[in-house]
């Protein structure tokens, strides 16, 4: 678990500016940016979440547009062909979610037996910069579905989720020599 004010925090919208009532009671700081949407009362902490990504399709198209397909996934690019953008499309694995089970629970059971999905949602890394905690890296979520949900037992009940989703957004603030954060770099799925 994170130490005091290095907690992973999620909220996700049942429609957009709806979130899931929670029960986190960590502090948000309304001067850090990459905190917008974690309101009181509607965010949660997460113990993990692992998210990874690996380029799809069998072959790639080089850059004159006709389809390659012998030697495999990557022969393209292993001969040294020239490979268009975008050869290669990225496919997104489900995000795993870890946490300890509380208010959110039952809504987040609820949205996996009916196959609900969430409009959104955020995850935001926190560290400790100057008087507080500070978000440092942000993954924005759009369009969730949950594909998988259990729970463990021990001295608290544990539960874990998978979900995938149609787009993603990440943000990362660099940390100056300083020690203050710089503003944040963005990335996203698909490319926009």
């Amino acid at each position: 678990m994170a130490s005091k004010g290095e907690k992973v925090l999620m909220f996700l919208e049942s429609s957009p500016g709806q979130a899931v009532s929670a029960e986190c009671s960590a502090s948000i700081d309304s001067q850090d940016k990459l905190m917008t949407g974690f309101l009181p009362g509607r965010f949660f902490e997460i113990e993990s979440f692992s998210c990874s990504a690996g380029l799809g399709g069998e072959s790639a198209k080089p850059a004159g547009g006709q389809k390659i397909s012998n030697g495999g996934r990557f022969a393209q690019f292993r001969s040294g062909g020239r490979i268009a953008e975008g050869a290669y499309p990225l496919e997104l694995e489900p995000i795993s979610i870890q946490r300890h089970a509380d208010g959110a629970t039952a809504a987040l059971l609820k949205a996996y037996v009916n196959s609900t999905t969430f409009s959104g949602g955020a995850i935001v890394r926190r560290k400790l910069v100057g008087s507080g905690p500070r978000g440092y890296l942000r993954l924005d979520f759009t369009n969730i579905l949950l594909i998988s949900f259990g729970w463990s037992d021990g001295e608290e009940i544990k539960e874990s989720w998978k979900f995938i989703t149609r787009g993603l957004r990440i943000q990362y603030c660099p940390q100056s020599s300083a020690g203050s954060l710089e503003p944040p770099i963005a990335g996203s799925w698909p490319k926009s």
